[in-house]
């Protein structure tokens, strides 16, 4: 194997960990800031929660018949948004890193979810929030297929296993990293970094 084989084999898992690390902290993100955010926004007042859930109309119905009525629910409910995005995501992003390519979905999934998330730090409703969250989902499932299709693509089959597992290793150090700098920055600003 040349030299420029190895650069381009090793940008490639550097490229990989380092997406997935901000894949993971900005998976955690949410988890992470959910009761200050929710609270900053008012969620733990019960008139802002009936609020909420009559701005969605009949899906706040549904929601409210389903006990959806405080505080830690209206958490779930985003958090379930998140990940109901990242379902989508996964079928989307897959369907087009076969069609247009896995670096350009590894980038533009990466800008998506950067996007979304600085975003979030502006917010000022829940229903902005949810939404929000979900296409942070959509665009957090494209980075990890993509990332892991593409290591399988260029790395050894010797070594496929190991460069997966650095990139995993990595990317779950976004999740402590997200939890250390939170006890740092308010919910905002840790979006923005996110």
């Amino acid at each position: 194997m040349s030299e420029k084989n190895k650069r381009l084999i090793n940008f490639t898992i550097f490229v990989a960990a380092f997406g997935y690390f901000v894949d993971i902290f900005d998976l955690s993100l949410f988890g992470i800031l959910r009761v200050e955010s929710l609270k900053s926004l008012g969620y733990d007042d019960p008139s802002k929660i009936e609020e909420f859930l009559i701005s969605l109309g009949f899906i706040g119905d549904i929601l409210r018949g389903m006990r959806f009525t405080d505080f830690m629910s209206i958490g779930a409910l985003i958090l379930n948004l998140q990940m109901i995005g990242m379902l989508v995501g996964g079928l989307v992003w897959g369907i087009l890193g076969d069609k247009i390519g896995r670096k350009f979905i590894l980038f533009a999934s990466i800008f998506i979810f950067s996007l979304g998330n600085f975003l979030n730090a502006f917010v000022q409703d829940g229903v902005s929030y949810a939404i929000l969250r979900f296409f942070v989902g959509v665009g957090l499932a494209g980075e990890i297929g993509a990332a892991v299709t593409l290591i399988s693509e260029v790395v050894d089959k010797e070594k496929r296993g190991f460069a997966n597992a650095l990139m995993a290793s990595f990317g779950l150090l976004g999740a402590v990293a997200a939890s250390l700098i939170s006890h740092i920055f308010d919910w905002r600003t840790m979006y923005i970094i996110g």
